[in-house]
């Protein structure tokens, strides 16, 4: 038992050092090109996060959209995740599960896999592929604005 807390703490640290050490997360770094929905790159001036219009996009009938990271609404709540299939009206997507962490929102992969069919209508926008900051911690960079713009 004691072993059990020793590594919860130990990770608890981990995490916590990997997020101070990380500098403007959320940000773009300057004139670094952003992808788009359509697949083009965008200049980011400001480095700020340009909106839900970026990312968005109709999800299309095709394999082309097969792994490609989206935020997906489960029960009105949005979850990140993967596309690993695609339908003429629906996506099977891989969410990830969030933890809070201080005041900082992570992301990980569930031990038994959250795969289901989500219709395209709860699918709202592509983001960015998640940051992996430690073994099993990724980060999502501006994730609190994307939910923002689209909730």
């Amino acid at each position: 038992m004691a072993k059990s807390v020793y590594v919860i703490e130990s990770w608890k640290e981990i995490v916590s050092d990997l997020l101070h050490k990380e500098s403007g997360n959320a940000q773009v770094e300057r004139g670094e090109k952003q992808e788009n929905g359509s697949g083009e790159g965008e200049e980011v001036a400001n480095g700020d996060w340009q909106g839900i219009e970026s990312w968005a996009k109709q999800i299309e009938n095709g394999e082309e959209e097969v792994g490609r990271y989206v935020v997906a609404l489960y029960e009105n709540e949005p979850f990140p995740g993967i596309i690993r299939k695609v339908a003429q009206n629906e996506c099977y997507i891989e969410c990830l599960q969030k933890q809070n962490y201080g005041d900082r929102t992570v992301f990980s992969w569930p031990k038994k896999k959250d795969r289901c069919w989500y219709p395209n209508e709860n699918i709202k926008a592509f983001i960015p592929q998640p940051e992996q900051i430690a073994k099993s911690v990724y980060v999502i960079k501006s994730w609190e604005e994307i939910v923002s713009d689209i909730m």
